[in-house]
């Protein structure tokens, strides 16, 4: 078995569902709230760093002192909400007078970067697990591999080393257009 299919198989659907989102997704599934909005921003506070303790100790059997927890609940939410506009505050607006899904999709928003960062560090680490970041030779190797199963005509198959320093990036984007493609079969 190549590299490349060892990668595949690391990486399919339904190892990365097991490995990764599943745990993440029954932790959100697992927290319950008694009520959709909060009375007051010392209140979201405490339920924003609350939530991210639950989820880390339900998913990857970890927690932090609350002051920490909370911190990171602000830091993902200004980051997730940034590429739309919105912001702790806008945050915090939703979840005191429940618009926009209120303490429900604040959760949400929490759960969803930690699971993306999740994945991210998994893929990371199966790539890290199969090639050595530290050796051209298998980087090489990985991309040689790669361009044998793509077969494009454009790319310099003769030279694979002049690819090698992107090779997580190729790898990465191979992995998702076969993914895109799979999802397409099936909803055919």
């Amino acid at each position: 078995m190549t590299t490349i299919e060892q990668i595949k198989r690391q990486l399919a659907p339904r190892a990365m569902a097991d490995e990764v989102t599943n745990p993440h997704d029954d932790a959100r599934l697992s927290y319950r709230v008694e009520s959709n909005t909060v009375e007051d921003m010392a209140t979201f506070l405490v339920l924003i760093g609350d939530y991210l303790n639950h989820h880390y100790e339900h998913a990857l059997g970890a927690s932090f002192p609350e002051l920490h927890a909370q911190e990171m609940a602000k830091e993902i939410i200004e980051r997730s909400l940034r590429r739309n506009g919105g912001n702790l505050i806008s945050a915090y607006h939703n979840a005191n007078t429940g618009l926009n899904g209120g303490v429900r999709k604040v959760l949400d928003t929490i759960a969803d970067d930690i699971r993306e960062e999740g994945l991210r560090r998994y893929i990371n680490n199966v790539l890290d697990t199969y090639v050595n970041p530290v050796s051209f030779e298998e980087k090489v190797e990985i991309v040689r591999e790669l361009i044998a199963v793509l077969r494009i005509d454009t790319v310099d198959a003769e030279n694979p080393a002049r690819y090698a320093s992107d090779y997580k990036r190729l790898t990465e984007i191979y992995l998702e257009n076969l993914r895109r493609t799979e999802e397409a079969f099936f909803r055919l």
